[in-house]
């Protein structure tokens, strides 16, 4: 986790301080003007957010805000934006800890167990801003990152899935390989299982599994390969023959490791 913390004002230098001495803050900023680029506050660098962010923005994977509003956020994050698989998580504290919201990239980026553990950590209570916790849905298009699965299909389909979940619309699953604990929490329980030979709803359904051949899928790390061949193959060889395998049977790429 490569994290950064970034203060809008002096208030801020105490709370940056120790969220420094976690695992998820590598670097600690406090916001100044253009002529204060490059200077020290009591070790911590004072730079403009925007600055600070066109370096740092490709290579982190969560920003948190202390003593600055939602609206000022969003507005120094706007212009990075792109999509909430690629974006970094955002965390916007108050200079009192005592609200700490998880902004964007809820469960991309673990922002919400990592705003749990900041409220554990200075106090302060957490602003919920996400559908999913507060109606106990399952996060569809994530939750399986959080069991070592990989997802396939468009981000667009997966989407779709949510936004019908939102509507209270009868979602489906078909889970053919893979932990299937997840079925019993609560939010799991609301999924509708599919056995292999029933009849999916392609609109509202997601599958668990090996295969390829379906638009929204999670792999669990279950398939495993063993390959025998002569001294000195070439790691192409074995590379396109396994990519060449895995095709024609439609499995899926996304656990290849050679």
């Amino acid at each position: 986790m490569k994290g950064i913390a970034i203060g809008l004002s002096n208030n801020s230098k105490e709370i940056l301080k120790r969220l420094k001495k976690t695992e998820f803050v590598k670097d600690i900023y406090i916001a100044g003007s253009s002529k204060d680029n490059g200077e020290e506050n009591e070790l911590i660098q004072v730079q403009k957010p925007r600055e600070i962010l066109l370096k740092k923005w490709p290579e982190i994977d969560l920003i948190i805000f202390i003593g600055c509003s939602i609206a000022a956020s969003i507005r120094i994050i706007n212009s990075f934006l792109t999509s909430k698989d690629q974006d970094p998580g955002v965390i916007v504290i108050d200079n009192k800890c005592s609200k700490i919201v998880p902004l964007i990239g809820l469960h991309q980026s673990n922002t919400q167990n990592i705003a749990c553990q900041i409220a554990n950590l200075l106090g302060g209570e957490i602003i919920e801003t996400n559908n999913s916790n507060d109606q106990n849905f399952l996060n569809l298009d994530v939750f399986g990152n959080q069991w070592g699965w990989k997802r396939s299909g468009k981000i667009n389909d997966w989407s779709k899935l949510v936004i019908k979940q939102a509507k209270n619309e009868e979602i489906f699953c078909k889970q053919l390989s893979g932990n299937s604990l997840w079925k019993n929490s609560e939010s799991g329980e609301i999924i509708n299982q599919i056995n292999e030979k029933e009849i999916e709803k392609p609109d509202s359904t997601f599958h668990v599994s090996i295969f390829e051949n379906h638009e929204t899928t999670w792999h669990p790390p279950v398939l495993w390969i063993g390959i025998g061949c002569e001294r000195n193959t070439s790691k192409e060889l074995i590379a396109n023959s396994l990519n060449n395998l895995l095709e024609s049977g439609n499995l899926s790429q996304q656990y290849q490791n050679y």
